[in-house]
């Protein structure tokens, strides 16, 4: 597959004219096992190649992008590039075109023994997830798949790097729709979720057999508990609100002005790290910046937003190597990961006299980027903590908390992190966040759910 992608490049490159000309090459096939109410639904295949050029002719530019690979198609893909960058204005902070560059040569978080993707090989998880979960009804989906992508400049940079990705989700729920637990898991290894989706199996299991009779719980300031996979979406929306270099530079993040300040805990480390394999390595850019594992957060001390070279220019600063999307502007962390505190999980219970248990959160929204006030639901698995032990099963709440808040307010981190990841979410490669669980004093419910 290499060779095939460095063909198709050098083909773009041989037929432009222009100064300075950048290709993106990308090869991605994935297969999709969906499963729902006991019976897997739907197994869909999508293989693709996407090429995407910027051209320059001074300081214009014109990005392009195609799916054909035939002559005409790049040549016509050369062209429309050409036409938009001459008719563009100037821009003054346009980066430079990438020459030869060293980066770091992390092991590709591929797994050789995935490229022949087998529908098969999910199927026989899905039927033991399903009759692990009777007499619940089953749903998620088990995601594999794999994407190569090669970078080429005109100026002799040249970076290839391939990645895979598997992932399942487990959702058992009764007849009626109401009484359910959730757990999933990701990896660049199949092997590590045949190994691992019984665990996740059980504990989906045992949250659902908790989650019966959910009593309704009034709104309120309480001690929670919010599991692994219940940060994620949280942490993404802070890598977009807060921790983007666009955020920052454009005065929207809620980090802005506070550079070296202590902004949160001291028991809150956040560094984004490349050269972790279950965050899915990644040695260079799409600027050809080398990727370096560098501190966001630390012990509550906002270090530096994630730069691209335009964000760092305007800023003054150096590039941190986040130009995550082909030729445009948006610069964000991809392998963020908290680091761990040294409490167990069932410490953090019996350490909690009153408080909730909070498996995950669903619809979580924006309410006020200044300040990092997000508002969503908890699902699939709220419960009681009292005097150390889960006592019963909560109705769902609706919270609405500003994160500014709750990060400062964090009581205790999980001594263990696990990968977490949108269920076949991939960006332009694949991507997890790794985080701990974590108790967080006087979180903010608003609402009751009617479930």
């Amino acid at each position: 597959m290499r060779e095939r992608l460095y063909d198709i490049a050098h083909q773009v490159l041989r037929l432009s004219d222009a100064d300075g000309t950048e290709v993106l090459v990308q090869y991605t096939d994935d297969l999709l096992s969906r499963y729902a109410n006991s019976f897997i639904t739907q197994n869909s295949r999508e293989k693709f190649f996407s090429i995407a050029v910027r051209l320059r002719y001074g300081n214009r530019a014109g990005i392009a992008s195609t799916d054909g690979l035939d002559r005409e198609s790049l040549a016509r893909l050369v062209k429309s590039a050409k036409e938009i960058a001459l008719n563009s204005p100037e821009d003054p902070d346009l980066p430079e075109v990438p020459g030869p560059a060293e980066f770091p040569d992390y092991p590709p978080s591929f797994d050789e023994n995935l490229p022949e993707l087998d529908p098969d090989r999910a199927a026989r998880i899905i039927r033991e997830v399903i009759e692990r979960g009777k007499p619940f009804r089953a749903f998620g989906n088990v995601s594999q798949g794999y994407v190569h992508y090669l970078f080429l400049t005109s100026e002799g940079f040249e970076g290839y790097h391939k990645s895979s990705r598997v992932s399942i989700s487990i959702n058992y729920m009764d007849d009626t729709f109401t009484q359910s637990g959730w757990a999933q898991g990701v990896s660049y290894r199949f092997s590590d979720i045949e190994e691992s989706f019984m665990e996740l199996a059980d504990k989906s299991y045992t949250k659902a057999q908790l989650n019966k009779d959910p009593i309704e719980w009034k709104p309120g300031k309480y001690t929670v508990i919010v599991e692994n996979i219940g940060l994620d979406e949280i942490l993404m929306m802070m890598g977009w609100l807060g921790l983007s270099g666009k955020a920052y530079y454009e005065g929207t993040s809620f980090l802005k002005g506070k550079l070296g300040e202590k902004v949160f805990s001291d028991k809150l480390t956040i560094v984004d790290d490349p050269s972790d394999p279950y965050l899915f390595t990644m040695p260079f850019d799409f600027e050809g910046v080398a990727k370096k594992p560098i501190t966001l957060i630390d012990r509550g001390i906002f270090k530096t937003p994630a730069l691209d070279r335009r964000y760092a220019r305007k800023l003054g600063m150096e590039s941190t190597g986040h130009a995550v999307t082909p030729f445009h502007s948006m610069p964000y962390p991809l392998h963020m990961k908290v680091l761990e505190g040294d409490k167990t999980l069932d410490e953090m219970i019996e350490e909690t006299d009153y408080g909730l248990l909070i498996t995950r959160f669903w619809y979580v929204n924006t309410v006020d980027p200044s300040s990092f006030t997000l508002t969503g639901l908890t699902r699939d698995g709220t419960f009681l903590i009292e005097n150390g032990r889960i006592t019963k099963a909560v109705k769902n709440l609706r919270f609405t908390q500003s994160f500014m808040e709750a990060f400062n307010n964090i009581e205790a981190l999980e001594n263990r992190s696990i990968p977490v990841s949108e269920s076949n979410y991939y960006y332009f490669y694949p991507t997890a966040i790794r985080t701990p669980s974590m108790k967080i004093r006087d979180f903010t419910f608003t609402s009751v759910s009617e479930f």
